[in-house]
């Protein structure tokens, strides 16, 4: 029997068969990937309450890696990647002033997105600081959300005793130079007037001069 010259080699078949299981393996793979985002949170663990500390905010997959700077304090956990693709961030540290207040609308990139928040602080202590992800299907963030929180963080806020010894040194000699001009400022003024008066006397009596308005 001839070979039908429009039959593929039974070796051909056989790479094609595997090439389409590998294609999908690797689609089931990457859908599996994506069943979830890990989210990373990061704060300096700490600083001190005249310094401003930072907050991180990372959302990807978990084959992606993202390395943080030494001794920021951090954490991880997991939102499901089928709420949505796109994402608002505002982080949550009442005992901060936060800048930005919140992010712009963000793609969630497999590889990784990442945020970053200015902390300044109000007060010393040790304080919470964690971050609210809201999830949307609409590139601009449009739309219902579905809101997730990620873990808490505890910062140390310590307080530097010599910056607050230098500052409060500053402070008094700014008080001490501003009331040492104030007072030069009125004595000189009352010797000028005083100044003033005599010479006007000296020439009434030379030359006898007498004001009628006096």
């Amino acid at each position: 029997m001839k070979d039908n010259p429009y039959e593929k080699p039974k070796n051909s078949q056989q790479e094609e068969v595997q090439g389409k299981q590998l294609l999908e393996a690797k689609k089931e793979s990457q859908l599996k990937k994506l069943e979830e985002y890990i989210v990373k949170l990061a704060v300096d663990g700490e600083f001190k309450v005249h310094e401003n500390g930072e907050l991180r905010v990372w959302i990807g997959t978990d084959d992606a890696e993202i390395n943080f700077d030494e001794g920021m304090v951090q954490d991880e956990a997991s939102i499901p990647a089928d709420i949505g693709q796109f994402a608002r961030i505002t982080p949550f540290a009442p005992d901060f002033d936060i800048s930005p207040e919140k992010t712009d609308c963000i793609k969630i990139h497999p590889s990784g997105s990442e945020v970053r928040f200015t902390l300044i602080p109000r007060s010393a202590g040790r304080f919470e600081v964690s971050a609210n992800i809201e999830l949307y299907h609409a590139a601009d963030c449009a739309g219902p959300s579905v809101p997730k929180t990620a873990k808490t963080l505890t910062v140390e806020v310590s307080v530097d005793n010599k910056y607050i010894i230098k500052s409060k040194l500053k402070e008094l000699g700014q008080i001490f130079w501003k009331n040492f001009i104030d007072f030069w400022g009125a004595l000189i003024a009352l010797l000028l007037a005083a100044l003033l008066f005599l010479i006007r006397r000296k020439i009434k009596k030379k030359t006898g001069y007498t004001d009628t308005n006096e």
